[in-house]
Protein backbone atom coordinates (compact mmCIF):
# COMPACT_ATOMS: atom_id res chain seq x y z
CA UNK A 1 0.00 0.00 0.00
CA UNK A 2 1.37 3.36 -1.01
CA UNK A 3 1.30 6.44 1.20
CA UNK A 4 -1.04 8.21 -1.20
CA UNK A 5 -3.57 5.34 -1.13
CA UNK A 6 -3.43 5.32 2.68
CA UNK A 7 -4.15 9.04 2.78
CA UNK A 8 -7.05 8.57 0.34
CA UNK A 9 -8.46 5.79 2.53
CA UNK A 10 -8.34 8.18 5.47
CA UNK A 11 -10.43 10.72 3.62
CA UNK A 12 -12.94 8.09 2.55
CA UNK A 13 -13.18 6.56 5.99
CA UNK A 14 -13.55 9.96 7.61
CA UNK A 15 -16.88 10.36 5.87
CA UNK A 16 -18.15 7.25 7.69
CA UNK A 17 -16.43 7.55 11.12
CA UNK A 18 -16.66 10.71 13.16
CA UNK A 19 -13.72 9.57 15.29
CA UNK A 20 -11.35 9.23 12.33
CA UNK A 21 -8.55 11.77 12.17
CA UNK A 22 -5.12 12.17 10.58
CA UNK A 23 -3.27 13.12 13.75
CA UNK A 24 -0.07 11.16 13.38
CA UNK A 25 1.85 8.74 11.17
CA UNK A 26 3.48 5.36 11.22
CA UNK A 27 6.00 5.19 8.39
CA UNK A 28 8.83 2.85 9.28
CA UNK A 29 10.25 -0.36 7.84
CA UNK A 30 9.38 -3.58 9.69
CA UNK A 31 11.35 -6.80 9.96
CA UNK A 32 9.73 -8.42 6.94
CA UNK A 33 9.94 -5.34 4.74
CA UNK A 34 6.20 -5.45 4.16
CA UNK A 35 3.30 -3.12 4.82
CA UNK A 36 0.69 -3.83 7.49
CA UNK A 37 -2.63 -2.58 8.65
CA UNK A 38 -3.30 -3.52 12.27
CA UNK A 39 -6.63 -3.38 14.04
CA UNK A 40 -6.41 -3.30 17.86
CA UNK A 41 -9.75 -2.92 19.60
CA UNK A 42 -11.24 0.35 18.40
CA UNK A 43 -8.02 1.51 16.76
CA UNK A 44 -6.95 1.01 13.13
CA UNK A 45 -3.31 1.74 12.32
CA UNK A 46 -1.80 2.01 8.85
CA UNK A 47 1.90 1.18 8.47
CA UNK A 48 4.00 2.05 5.42
CA UNK A 49 7.45 0.93 4.30
CA UNK A 50 10.46 3.05 5.27
CA UNK A 51 14.24 2.90 4.83
CA UNK A 52 15.04 2.60 8.57
CA UNK A 53 15.11 -0.62 10.60
CA UNK A 54 13.40 1.04 13.58
CA UNK A 55 9.85 2.25 13.89
CA UNK A 56 8.92 5.88 14.35
CA UNK A 57 5.63 7.67 14.84
CA UNK A 58 5.12 11.28 13.88
CA UNK A 59 3.28 13.77 11.73
CA UNK A 60 4.06 13.86 8.02
CA UNK A 61 2.11 15.02 4.98
CA UNK A 62 0.05 12.35 3.29
CA UNK A 63 1.28 9.41 5.35
CA UNK A 64 -0.68 6.79 7.29
CA UNK A 65 -3.55 7.29 9.66
CA UNK A 66 -5.16 6.33 12.95
CA UNK A 67 -8.84 5.92 13.62
CA UNK A 68 -10.96 4.96 16.60
CA UNK A 69 -11.38 5.74 20.25
CA UNK A 70 -10.43 4.49 23.70
CA UNK A 71 -7.42 2.36 24.62
CA UNK A 72 -4.38 2.09 22.36
CA UNK A 73 -1.87 -0.61 23.35
CA UNK A 74 1.34 -0.37 21.34
CA UNK A 75 2.56 -3.57 22.95
CA UNK A 76 -0.07 -5.41 20.90
CA UNK A 77 0.99 -3.50 17.80
CA UNK A 78 4.54 -4.78 18.22
CA UNK A 79 3.38 -8.35 18.68
CA UNK A 80 1.07 -8.28 15.67
CA UNK A 81 3.66 -6.71 13.37
CA UNK A 82 6.68 -8.67 14.56
CA UNK A 83 8.63 -5.42 14.92
CA UNK A 84 10.39 -3.37 17.58
CA UNK A 85 9.08 0.16 18.14
CA UNK A 86 11.90 2.58 19.04
CA UNK A 87 10.95 6.19 18.57
CA UNK A 88 8.02 8.62 18.56
CA UNK A 89 8.60 11.67 16.38
CA UNK A 90 7.50 15.20 17.25
CA UNK A 91 3.79 15.55 17.98
CA UNK A 92 3.10 11.86 17.43
CA UNK A 93 -0.34 11.90 19.09
CA UNK A 94 -0.89 15.51 20.09
CA UNK A 95 -4.25 17.21 19.98
CA UNK A 96 -6.26 14.00 19.74
CA UNK A 97 -9.82 14.03 21.02
CA UNK A 98 -10.72 10.33 21.36
CA UNK A 99 -7.60 8.67 22.79
CA UNK A 100 -8.17 7.78 26.48
CA UNK A 101 -5.47 5.25 27.47
CA UNK A 102 -1.99 4.54 26.02
CA UNK A 103 0.46 1.74 26.77
CA UNK A 104 3.99 2.05 25.38
CA UNK A 105 6.26 -1.02 25.15
CA UNK A 106 9.65 -1.14 26.89
CA UNK A 107 11.29 -1.05 23.46
CA UNK A 108 10.41 2.64 22.99
CA UNK A 109 13.53 4.64 23.81
CA UNK A 110 12.81 8.12 22.45
CA UNK A 111 9.99 10.66 22.58
CA UNK A 112 10.95 13.71 20.51
CA UNK A 113 8.40 16.27 21.74
CA UNK A 114 4.72 17.16 22.28
CA UNK A 115 3.81 13.47 22.21
CA UNK A 116 0.32 13.69 23.76
CA UNK A 117 0.04 17.46 24.18
CA UNK A 118 -3.51 18.88 24.21
CA UNK A 119 -5.12 15.44 23.95
CA UNK A 120 -8.48 16.33 25.47
CA UNK A 121 -9.69 12.83 26.37
CA UNK A 122 -6.41 11.29 27.54
CA UNK A 123 -6.72 9.86 31.08
CA UNK A 124 -3.82 7.39 31.41
CA UNK A 125 -0.31 6.85 30.02
CA UNK A 126 2.08 3.99 30.75
CA UNK A 127 5.43 5.15 29.35
CA UNK A 128 7.07 1.73 29.56
CA UNK A 129 10.57 1.25 30.94
CA UNK A 130 12.74 1.97 27.91
CA UNK A 131 12.52 5.76 28.04
CA UNK A 132 15.03 7.75 30.10
CA UNK A 133 13.63 11.20 29.17
CA UNK A 134 10.07 12.51 29.23
CA UNK A 135 10.17 14.95 26.33
CA UNK A 136 9.17 18.60 26.20
CA UNK A 137 5.38 19.05 26.55
CA UNK A 138 4.87 15.29 26.49
CA UNK A 139 1.48 15.62 28.20
CA UNK A 140 1.23 19.40 28.35
CA UNK A 141 -2.31 20.66 29.01
CA UNK A 142 -3.91 17.24 28.99
CA UNK A 143 -6.73 18.51 31.16
CA UNK A 144 -8.29 15.16 32.14
CA UNK A 145 -5.09 13.14 32.52
CA UNK A 146 -5.39 11.35 35.87
CA UNK A 147 -2.51 8.88 36.07
CA UNK A 148 0.88 8.17 34.50
CA UNK A 149 3.33 5.34 35.05
CA UNK A 150 6.83 6.70 34.62
CA UNK A 151 9.85 4.57 33.57
CA UNK A 152 11.75 2.95 36.44
CA UNK A 153 15.09 4.39 35.30
CA UNK A 154 13.88 7.84 34.26
CA UNK A 155 16.63 10.51 34.22
CA UNK A 156 15.11 13.68 32.76
CA UNK A 157 11.72 15.37 32.79
CA UNK A 158 11.87 18.20 30.28
CA UNK A 159 10.15 21.57 29.89
CA UNK A 160 6.37 21.63 30.45
CA UNK A 161 6.20 17.82 30.38
CA UNK A 162 3.06 17.82 32.55
CA UNK A 163 2.35 21.54 32.66
CA UNK A 164 -1.32 22.25 33.20
CA UNK A 165 -2.34 18.65 34.02
CA UNK A 166 -4.62 19.82 36.81
CA UNK A 167 -6.27 16.40 37.36
CA UNK A 168 -3.04 14.39 37.39
CA UNK A 169 -2.66 12.58 40.72
CA UNK A 170 1.01 12.15 41.67
CA UNK A 171 2.64 10.94 44.87
CA UNK A 172 6.28 10.39 45.90
CA UNK A 173 6.02 6.76 44.82
CA UNK A 174 5.30 7.86 41.23
CA UNK A 175 8.57 9.82 40.78
CA UNK A 176 11.67 7.62 40.33
CA UNK A 177 14.58 8.66 42.55
CA UNK A 178 16.82 8.21 39.51
CA UNK A 179 15.62 11.59 38.15
CA UNK A 180 18.57 13.97 37.72
CA UNK A 181 16.99 16.81 35.70
CA UNK A 182 13.64 18.58 35.86
CA UNK A 183 12.97 21.36 33.38
CA UNK A 184 11.03 24.61 33.28
CA UNK A 185 7.38 24.30 34.38
CA UNK A 186 7.58 20.51 34.28
CA UNK A 187 4.76 20.05 36.81
CA UNK A 188 3.33 23.56 36.93
CA UNK A 189 -0.27 23.66 38.14
CA UNK A 190 -0.41 19.92 38.79
CA UNK A 191 -2.64 20.68 41.76
CA UNK A 192 -2.99 17.04 42.80
CA UNK A 193 0.77 16.42 42.98
CA UNK A 194 1.22 15.98 46.72
CA UNK A 195 3.32 14.32 49.42
CA UNK A 196 6.89 14.40 50.70
CA UNK A 197 9.15 14.30 47.65
CA UNK A 198 12.78 13.10 47.94
CA UNK A 199 15.00 13.37 44.84
CA UNK A 200 18.58 12.52 45.86
CA UNK A 201 19.92 12.69 42.28
CA UNK A 202 18.19 15.91 41.17
CA UNK A 203 21.05 18.28 40.25
CA UNK A 204 20.10 19.91 36.94
CA UNK A 205 17.29 22.36 36.20
CA UNK A 206 18.12 22.51 32.46
CA UNK A 207 18.86 26.21 32.45
CA UNK A 208 18.12 29.17 34.72
CA UNK A 209 14.34 29.02 34.30
CA UNK A 210 12.41 27.17 36.98
CA UNK A 211 8.81 27.00 38.18
CA UNK A 212 9.08 23.19 38.19
CA UNK A 213 6.51 22.72 40.98
CA UNK A 214 4.61 26.01 40.90
CA UNK A 215 1.01 25.56 41.98
CA UNK A 216 1.44 21.96 43.14
CA UNK A 217 0.43 20.63 46.58
CA UNK A 218 3.77 19.09 47.54
CA UNK A 219 4.11 19.16 51.34
CA UNK A 220 7.87 18.73 51.68
CA UNK A 221 10.75 18.59 49.22
CA UNK A 222 14.29 17.30 49.45
CA UNK A 223 16.93 17.61 46.73
CA UNK A 224 20.12 17.62 48.85
CA UNK A 225 22.40 17.77 45.81
CA UNK A 226 20.69 20.65 44.02
CA UNK A 227 23.02 23.62 44.57
CA UNK A 228 20.62 26.34 43.48
CA UNK A 229 17.04 27.25 44.28
CA UNK A 230 15.40 27.74 40.87
CA UNK A 231 13.15 30.65 39.93
CA UNK A 232 9.62 30.11 41.22
CA UNK A 233 10.20 26.45 42.10
CA UNK A 234 7.45 26.56 44.76
CA UNK A 235 5.78 29.83 43.83
CA UNK A 236 2.12 29.90 44.87
CA UNK A 237 2.39 26.56 46.66
CA UNK A 238 0.32 26.93 49.82
CA UNK A 239 1.01 23.40 51.09
CA UNK A 240 4.79 23.07 51.29
CA UNK A 241 6.09 23.06 54.88
CA UNK A 242 9.79 22.29 54.43
CA UNK A 243 12.40 22.30 51.66
CA UNK A 244 15.97 20.99 51.54
CA UNK A 245 18.70 21.85 49.05
CA UNK A 246 22.48 21.49 48.87
CA UNK A 247 24.55 23.21 51.57
CA UNK A 248 26.54 24.77 48.70
CA UNK A 249 23.69 26.86 47.22
CA UNK A 250 25.02 29.45 44.76
CA UNK A 251 21.81 31.22 43.71
CA UNK A 252 18.31 31.78 45.06
CA UNK A 253 15.95 32.47 42.17
CA UNK A 254 13.26 35.12 41.84
CA UNK A 255 9.82 34.13 43.16
CA UNK A 256 11.40 30.91 44.52
CA UNK A 257 8.96 30.67 47.45
CA UNK A 258 6.68 33.58 46.63
CA UNK A 259 3.42 33.08 48.55
CA UNK A 260 4.50 29.72 49.97
CA UNK A 261 2.31 30.58 52.95
CA UNK A 262 2.81 27.29 54.86
CA UNK A 263 6.60 27.13 54.56
CA UNK A 264 8.15 26.75 58.03
CA UNK A 265 11.64 25.36 57.47
CA UNK A 266 14.30 25.56 54.79
CA UNK A 267 17.75 24.02 54.69
CA UNK A 268 20.34 25.41 54.56
CA UNK A 269 19.82 28.69 56.40
CA UNK A 270 23.48 29.67 56.10
CA UNK A 271 24.53 30.69 52.60
CA UNK A 272 28.30 31.24 52.35
CA UNK A 273 28.36 30.55 48.59
CA UNK A 274 25.33 32.55 47.45
CA UNK A 275 26.05 34.99 44.63
CA UNK A 276 22.54 36.37 44.16
CA UNK A 277 19.04 36.29 45.57
CA UNK A 278 16.08 37.02 43.33
CA UNK A 279 13.18 39.45 43.35
CA UNK A 280 10.38 38.38 45.73
CA UNK A 281 12.23 35.17 46.60
CA UNK A 282 10.60 34.64 50.00
CA UNK A 283 7.79 37.19 49.92
CA UNK A 284 4.81 36.13 51.96
CA UNK A 285 6.46 33.22 53.80
CA UNK A 286 4.79 34.30 57.03
CA UNK A 287 5.35 30.98 58.83
CA UNK A 288 9.05 30.64 57.97
CA UNK A 289 10.70 30.21 61.37
CA UNK A 290 14.48 30.34 60.80
CA UNK A 291 17.46 32.68 61.00
CA UNK A 292 19.06 33.54 57.66
CA UNK A 293 22.84 33.94 57.52
CA UNK A 294 24.36 35.51 54.41
CA UNK A 295 27.31 36.96 56.37
CA UNK A 296 30.01 34.90 54.65
CA UNK A 297 28.64 35.33 51.14
CA UNK A 298 29.60 37.93 48.53
CA UNK A 299 26.04 39.16 48.12
CA UNK A 300 25.97 42.80 46.96
CA UNK A 301 22.24 43.47 46.49
CA UNK A 302 19.05 42.47 48.27
CA UNK A 303 16.33 42.95 45.61
CA UNK A 304 12.84 44.32 46.09
CA UNK A 305 10.58 42.06 48.17
CA UNK A 306 13.31 39.41 48.47
CA UNK A 307 13.00 39.04 52.27
CA UNK A 308 9.76 40.86 52.91
CA UNK A 309 6.83 39.98 55.17
CA UNK A 310 8.71 37.32 57.13
CA UNK A 311 6.80 37.47 60.38
CA UNK A 312 8.67 34.67 62.18
CA UNK A 313 12.22 35.01 60.86
CA UNK A 314 14.37 35.73 63.91
CA UNK A 315 17.37 37.38 62.31
CA UNK A 316 19.03 38.12 58.98
CA UNK A 317 22.81 38.49 58.76
CA UNK A 318 24.08 40.44 55.76
CA UNK A 319 27.67 40.45 54.44
CA UNK A 320 30.35 43.14 54.32
CA UNK A 321 30.06 43.12 50.52
CA UNK A 322 26.48 44.45 50.60
CA UNK A 323 26.10 47.80 48.81
CA UNK A 324 22.39 48.02 48.00
CA UNK A 325 19.02 47.38 49.63
CA UNK A 326 16.24 47.81 47.10
CA UNK A 327 12.81 49.16 48.02
CA UNK A 328 10.92 47.04 50.54
CA UNK A 329 13.65 44.39 50.40
CA UNK A 330 13.54 43.69 54.16
CA UNK A 331 10.25 45.38 55.04
CA UNK A 332 7.12 44.47 57.00
CA UNK A 333 8.73 42.25 59.60
CA UNK A 334 8.10 42.33 63.36
CA UNK A 335 10.00 44.05 66.15
CA UNK A 336 11.49 40.75 67.29
CA UNK A 337 13.58 40.46 64.14
CA UNK A 338 17.26 41.41 64.13
CA UNK A 339 19.08 42.54 60.98
CA UNK A 340 22.85 42.24 61.23
CA UNK A 341 25.04 44.27 58.91
CA UNK A 342 28.48 42.69 59.17
CA UNK A 343 30.15 45.77 57.70
CA UNK A 344 29.35 49.36 56.71
CA UNK A 345 25.74 50.09 55.79
CA UNK A 346 24.80 49.87 52.09
CA UNK A 347 25.47 52.93 49.97
CA UNK A 348 21.98 52.68 48.46
CA UNK A 349 18.84 52.05 50.48
CA UNK A 350 15.52 52.00 48.66
CA UNK A 351 12.19 53.32 49.82
CA UNK A 352 10.86 51.46 52.89
CA UNK A 353 13.65 48.91 52.59
CA UNK A 354 13.66 48.35 56.37
CA UNK A 355 10.18 49.45 57.34
CA UNK A 356 8.73 47.16 60.04
CA UNK A 357 5.12 46.08 60.25
CA UNK A 358 4.80 47.11 63.88
CA UNK A 359 6.96 48.40 66.72
CA UNK A 360 10.67 48.67 66.14
CA UNK A 361 13.27 46.54 64.51
CA UNK A 362 16.84 45.71 65.49
CA UNK A 363 19.72 46.70 63.26
CA UNK A 364 22.97 45.06 64.33
CA UNK A 365 26.04 46.38 62.59
CA UNK A 366 29.22 44.34 62.96
CA UNK A 367 32.92 45.14 62.68
CA UNK A 368 35.08 46.90 65.30
CA UNK A 369 36.64 49.40 62.89
CA UNK A 370 33.23 50.43 61.68
CA UNK A 371 32.02 50.76 65.27
CA UNK A 372 34.96 52.98 66.15
CA UNK A 373 34.32 55.19 63.12
CA UNK A 374 30.69 55.58 64.06
CA UNK A 375 31.59 56.35 67.66
CA UNK A 376 33.57 59.38 66.45
CA UNK A 377 30.94 60.52 63.96
CA UNK A 378 28.87 63.60 64.79
CA UNK A 379 25.88 61.85 63.23
CA UNK A 380 25.85 59.15 65.90
CA UNK A 381 23.59 60.14 68.76
CA UNK A 382 23.63 57.95 71.94
CA UNK A 383 20.37 56.34 72.96
CA UNK A 384 18.70 56.98 76.28
CA UNK A 385 19.44 54.69 79.20
CA UNK A 386 16.22 52.74 78.80
CA UNK A 387 16.76 52.03 75.11
CA UNK A 388 20.37 51.13 75.73
CA UNK A 389 19.31 48.61 78.33
CA UNK A 390 16.90 47.01 75.88
CA UNK A 391 19.62 46.85 73.27
CA UNK A 392 22.08 45.25 75.65
CA UNK A 393 19.51 42.67 76.74
CA UNK A 394 18.77 41.74 73.14
CA UNK A 395 22.48 41.42 72.44
CA UNK A 396 22.86 39.12 75.43
CA UNK A 397 19.91 36.99 74.26
CA UNK A 398 21.57 36.69 70.85
CA UNK A 399 24.97 35.88 72.32
CA UNK A 400 26.56 39.10 71.05
CA UNK A 401 29.36 40.59 73.15
CA UNK A 402 31.08 43.98 73.07
CA UNK A 403 27.92 45.85 72.16
CA UNK A 404 27.95 49.65 71.87
CA UNK A 405 24.40 51.06 71.48
CA UNK A 406 24.02 54.12 69.25
CA UNK A 407 21.10 56.21 68.06
CA UNK A 408 19.96 57.70 64.76
CA UNK A 409 21.39 55.84 61.79
CA UNK A 410 22.81 58.27 59.25
CA UNK A 411 25.71 58.13 56.86
CA UNK A 412 27.24 60.11 54.02
CA UNK A 413 27.23 58.77 50.47
CA UNK A 414 27.83 60.80 47.30
CA UNK A 415 27.65 64.05 49.25
CA UNK A 416 24.17 63.24 50.54
CA UNK A 417 23.17 62.44 54.11
CA UNK A 418 21.01 59.33 54.32
CA UNK A 419 18.59 59.09 57.24
CA UNK A 420 17.34 55.54 57.57
CA UNK A 421 15.54 56.55 60.75
CA UNK A 422 13.04 58.53 58.71
CA UNK A 423 11.48 55.21 57.75
CA UNK A 424 11.71 53.61 61.17
CA UNK A 425 9.74 54.21 64.36
CA UNK A 426 11.44 55.71 67.40
CA UNK A 427 11.52 52.29 69.00
CA UNK A 428 14.22 51.21 66.59
CA UNK A 429 17.52 50.26 68.20
CA UNK A 430 20.84 50.01 66.40
CA UNK A 431 23.66 47.94 67.85
CA UNK A 432 27.27 48.31 66.78
CA UNK A 433 29.60 45.59 67.98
Amino acid sequence: MKKSSIFISVLAASMMMSSLYAAWTVEEYNQNGSTHKITDGNWEIGVTKHSDDNWSLGKSQGSSYIAGSGVLDFRTLEADCGVVLKKFNNGAMENTDTLTHVYLPDSVETLVGNTFQLSDALEFVDFGNGITEICTSACGNCKVLKKVILPKNLKKIRTSAFDGCSELVLTPADIPQTVTSIGYRAFKNCKKFTGDIVLPNFTDTMGKDGYQFEGTSITSFSAPNLNLIPNGIFCNNGKIVSATFSAAITNIGEYAFHNASSLEKIYPTEFPHVQSIGYSAFRGCKKLDVSFDFSKSHLTIVPTYALVDLLKVKSIKLPKTLVQLNSESLAYCPASRAIWFMGPPPTTIGNSALYPSSGGTWLLIGGCEFADEWKKSENVIPLGDGDAAKALKLAADLGVTGVKPIGKWTYQAGGTTHWVMEELPKATVILVF
